[in-house]
């Protein structure tokens, strides 16, 4: 008896050490990074959709350049339609003011309507691109989590199966809409931090080229911006992870009513079987 329960102990110390890494919650997140690299394939999609995504967050914030420079070209051929009238008017005083240049407004705005043009089609290709990539990244991981996770169902003892918590439901759901979630915490949500924080920093520099102001109240923002990001990051991985969360009683509710449905209806189903399958013999 006391050879058993040293066994039973050392067996169990065994499992705590092995799942050390999944019940602590301070390693929980870089073991969850390690446990989906391995999902995370193949290597050139998820490279490319990085690429497409740097691309994107550094040529959009040349837009609002562009814009302001367009709009500042045709103001200038305006007004210097309106000068080059007032000269033909032979107007002497007050006198004319002078010219800037003699092109047109079309001419003047020529050049950045055309940088528009290459940025519009630089941003639809990288941003195409990007969001396929890292899209199909994300496809793969949901589909090889499903898979592993359907295999460890089979491989289950017949009397884990008899437990109302594991019933058909409940594991179908589970496989259907569970799963699912961590395309939210893959590849595209990595995406979607690497496209704020180059967008953040090529804003900064172009902000520093053109008004140090503007670049000083950027960079005051930023930290606003950093911990919102970690924020929302730290939620996402509590939930993939199944830690203690605070919700109402509603949420709660309609939590334990989503169960009790799913068990209500693979009961149902399971039932409904056997009994068709007595009135059959």
């Amino acid at each position: 008896m006391k050879e058993a329960n040293t066994n039973l102990k050392a067996a169990n110390d065994k499992i705590n050490a092995d799942m050390d890494d999944l019940i602590d919650p301070k390693k929980q997140s870089k073991a969850f990074g390690e446990l989906m690299t391995k999902y995370t394939y193949p290597m050139y999609a998820k490279i490319i959709g990085i690429i497409g995504v740097i691309l994107f967050a550094i040529v959009s914030p040349m837009f609002g350049w562009w814009i302001m420079a367009t709009m500042n070209a045709l103001n200038e051929g305006y007004a210097d339609r309106m000068i080059a009238a007032c000269n033909a008017s032979g107007q002497v005083n007050p006198p004319c003011p002078p010219m800037v240049s003699d092109s047109g407004p079309f001419d003047r705005a020529l050049f950045w309507c055309i940088m528009m043009i290459i940025g519009s089609i630089l941003i639809m290709v990288s941003k195409g691109a990007g969001d396929v990539m890292l899209k199909k990244v994300s496809n793969n991981m949901v589909t090889g989590v499903r898979k592993d996770l359907y295999e460890s169902i089979l491989r289950k003892d017949i009397g884990w199966h008899d437990d109302r918590d594991n019933s058909a439901g409940i594991l179908t759901g589970t496989l259907a809409s569970d799963v699912q979630l961590l395309s939210g915490v893959s590849s595209e949500g990595m995406g979607a931090q690497i496209e704020g924080a180059v967008a953040a920093l090529a804003g900064t520099v172009m902000a520093f080229i053109f008004s140090w102001p503007l670049a000083l109240v950027t960079i005051g923002l930023l930290p606003v911006f950093i911990i919102c990001g970690a924020i929302q990051q730290k939620a996402d991985q509590e939930n993939m992870m199944n830690m203690e969360s605070a919700e109402g009683s509603d949420e709660m509710e309609k939590s334990d009513d989503s169960k009790e449905s799913k068990l209500l209806c693979s009961d149902s189903i399971t039932n409904y079987k056997t009994v068709a399958s007595f009135g059959n013999d």
